[in-house]
């Protein structure tokens, strides 16, 4: 059941300043774990992405990464070396231009 405006109103009347108090320290520090847990989070991505680029850079075949408008968002040096940059181009046009 949804509580509506009035309900809402009516708890927050109701309680104590020191239950608010308490119950805004309680989401701030609840804010606080979910800011950590984010950047901790984004922190092992960006690890496992050097990890995955590292292994790209490293295999001695062509690799590259298109999206769903077929961009070039990347590719390992085999294939630039191969075809040149491919910066803001299209994978039709940059492997068959």
């Amino acid at each position: 059941m949804t509580k509506n405006y009035s309900d809402i109103t009516e708890q927050l009347v109701n309680k104590t300043q020191e239950e608010l108090i308490e119950e805004i320290l309680q989401l701030r520090n609840k804010l606080e774990e979910t800011e950590n847990n984010y950047k901790n989070v984004g922190k092992a991505f960006d690890v496992e992405k050097d990890k995955l680029k590292n292994i790209f850079e490293a295999i001695q075949d062509g690799i590259y990464i298109v999206n769903w408008e077929y961009d070039i968002e990347y590719v390992n040096p085999v294939l630039v070396k191969q075809f040149g940059p491919y910066q803001g181009r299209k994978c039709y046009s940059y492997f068959h231009n």
